[in-house]
């Protein structure tokens, strides 16, 4: 769903949790949305949840601005996806059916289930 260039733009990325956040709550409850960043020093993921506050936004926008003073990171294929984590499988069934071959952004969403222990675990590697 994010260009390699829009996971540099935490306004971006924010944006774009925000309109999957309130497109997935019309099938259920949404447990976490998780979008993997590439970070200095290697790569983390930014774990969102509902019901953030402004100071723990804050909080990692202030680790995320490193990369903007010109350090590199790597990149790896979980990044540019958005994983959510749905309170019922039903939900998610019905929010993969829906959201799949929709274009945002001028891409188009392809929807899949990821397993749900790595999830847990904060394991994005798409290799």
């Amino acid at each position: 769903m994010l260009s390699i260039e829009d996971l540099f733009d935490f306004e971006e990325i924010e944006m774009v949790r925000n309109d999957v956040l309130q497109l997935c709550q019309t099938f259920g409850e949404v447990i976490s949305i998780v979008v993997p960043m590439p970070l200095r020093g290697g790569t983390k993921e930014l774990t969102m949840k509902q019901g953030l506050d402004d100071e723990m936004l804050k909080e990692k926008e202030e680790k995320f601005d490193a990369l903007m003073s010109g350090e590199t990171a790597l990149v790896t294929p979980a990044h540019g996806k958005v994983f959510i984590k749905f309170n019922h499988v039903v939900a998610a069934k019905q929010a993969r059916y829906a959201i799949s071959g929709r274009t945002y952004n001028g891409r188009t969403v392809v929807g899949s289930f990821y397993p749900e222990h790595l999830f847990d675990r904060g394991e994005f590697n798409l290799t």
